[in-house]
């Protein structure tokens, strides 16, 4: 049985959370950037990315409330497009949710701007690219050890 996926913009209750799962071991791996964030450069992040205009965060919750995971949207007015990104709470993987979470950010996101998205994924990051394929994005470019694959939004 798969449980629904309620998604709300991230707040500031959601950061400690955020900066757990971006400093997870598997998620540093098979993340773009690798390093490690300290809470002082995550806080200020966070503050400056919830006041962002061209930045989106998602929350993602199972009707128990759980937290799923958050989706990032980063627009860039300059090319029109959006580059996307999930990550996945630790203690939800092997349930088989990110797919479901990732497109209930990309309906919530598309209620507000309707935009290419863009997603970079690490070769080797194979459950990523199931997620992003099974959401319809498709492969559009290869540069060595990163992916790019993309998504246009239907008429609507």
């Amino acid at each position: 049985m798969t449980s629904k996926i309620v998604i709300a913009a991230a707040t500031r209750d959601d950061s400690r959370d955020i900066w757990t799962w971006r400093n997870d071991p598997l998620t540093r791996t098979m993340s773009v950037a690798t390093e490690e964030v300290g809470w002082l450069e995550h806080t200020a992040w966070y503050e400056g990315s919830l006041t962002d205009r061209d930045r989106y965060l998602y929350i993602g919750r199972v009707e128990s409330d759980e937290k799923v995971g958050m989706c990032r949207f980063d627009v860039d007015t300059s090319t029109a497009t959006t580059a996307v990104s999930i990550n996945l709470n630790p203690a939800m993987r092997g349930r088989k949710l990110s797919r479901q979470l990732l497109a209930a950010a990309i309906s919530a996101f598309w209620n507000v701007r309707r935009m290419r998205l863009i997603a970079i994924i690490k070769r080797k990051n194979t459950a990523s690219m199931r997620c992003f394929s099974g959401c319809g994005f498709l492969l559009v470019a290869e540069d060595g050890e990163y992916l790019e694959w993309r998504l246009d939004p239907g008429p609507g």
